[in-house]
C-alpha cells in the first residue's frame, strides 16, 4: 500500500494499513461520538476536530476521499443527514481497531488498560442496538439499524 491519503484499503484492514490521516479521522470521529452532547460527526465537524488535533486548514478534497476509503474498509459507516450532509460513525470494527491500538499504547507506556479504554473516566452507560452492537452515544446506536433502538422505536 502506498502512503497516499487516497489509497484504498484491502479487505482485512489493520491499523498499519491506514495512513496517518485516516487514523486521525477515526480518532476525530470517536472524539465527536463520545461527547456528552448530541454532536454529529459530519464533514465540517470532522474538519474542526482534525484542526484541533493539529492539522492546518484541512480541505474537503482531503477529508471526503479518505472517509470513503474508511467506509469501504467497513471501519466507518456513512449516513445521509440531509441532501447535502452525511454523518460518519465508527462501525464495531472501527471501535475495536481503536481499542486495540489504545491497549497497545497503554501496555507500551505501562499504563493500566482501563484508563486507556475510557480516557481516564468510567463509561457509565453503553447504548445497545437491536443487532447487539454497542455504542458510547445514543445517536450512534440509533444510526446502526435505522429507526429501531434497543428493541423499541426511536
Amino acid at each position: 500500500m502506498s502512503n497516499d491519503d487516497n489509497t484504498s484499503i484491502e479487505e482485512s484492514t489493520d491499523w498499519t494499513d491506514l495512513t496517518g490521516f485516516q487514523r486521525d479521522l477515526l480518532v476525530a470521529i470517536n472524539r465527536i461520538e463520545t461527547r456528552d452532547d448530541d454532536s454529529e460527526p459530519y464533514g465540517l465537524g470532522l474538519r474542526a476536530e482534525l484542526e484541533e488535533l493539529g492539522y492546518d486548514r484541512v480541505n474537503h478534497g482531503r477529508i471526503y476521499p479518505n472517509l470513503d476509503t474508511l467506509v469501504e474498509a467497513e471501519l466507518v459507516e456513512k449516513t445521509e443527514l440531509d441532501d447535502r450532509t452525511n454523518s460518519y460513525t465508527l462501525t464495531g470494527e472501527g471501535v475495536s481497531m481503536l481499542q486495540r491500538r489504545a491497549r497497545q499504547l497503554a501496555e507500551l507506556c505501562d499504563l493500566p488498560v482501563a484508563i486507556a479504554m475510557d480516557g481516564g473516566r468510567e463509561i457509565e452507560e453503553w447504548h445497545h442496538c437491536v443487532c447487539g452492537a454497542r455504542y458510547r452515544s445514543r445517536s450512534a446506536a440509533l444510526r446502526c439499524c435505522g429507526d429501531r433502538f434497543g428493541g423499541e422505536q426511536a
